[in-house]
């Protein structure tokens, strides 16, 4: 369950999570954290089982990263999620994704939902976002792609 109560109430979250029997995940809990020391404090009070994790309201891949890590310490897991990104973000949060070699299902497939997105080679396949290195990307309604 994603974030059941508004963000701010570390101590009624903390209480959800040592109760529930399902796993609860932070998530805009997490927008207003302002570096280490509040992150630590944040995942020590609350223990969250997981970890949304939106690049773009988190200050970036960086960020995410040290979410991950102090999150990881503490036995919290993490799932990447996109902020209605267009494909070229999707694309960017899925190289990060893979990089970090996570497993987990990750909520990517946003890119679809866009009536006049940018073709790329990220496409979804059932469940899965794969890349297929043989599709290129659509600039043609942008006019000539830049030169190499």
């Amino acid at each position: 369950v994603e974030q059941p109560v508004r963000s701010g109430q570390w101590e009624v979250m903390a209480g959800i999570c040592r109760r529930s029997p399902i796993p609860i995940a932070l998530d805009e809990e997490l927008i207003p954290v302002a570096g280490g020391e509040q992150r630590r404090a944040l995942l020590e009070t609350v223990r969250p089982h997981y970890l949304i994790l939106k690049p773009a309201l988190l200050g970036g891949f960086a960020a995410c990263q040290a979410w991950i890590a102090d999150g990881e310490e503490r036995g919290v897991r993490w799932i990447a999620n996109s902020l209605l990104e267009s494909n070229i973000g999707l694309n960017a949060i899925c190289q990060w994704v893979s990089a970090a070699g996570s497993n987990a299902v990750h909520g990517l497939g946003s890119g679809t939902l866009f009536a006049n997105n940018i073709d790329g080679p990220i496409h979804l396949r059932g469940a899965r976002l794969e890349l297929d290195r043989r599709r290129e990307w659509g600039f043609g309604a942008f006019g000539d792609p830049p030169p190499a």
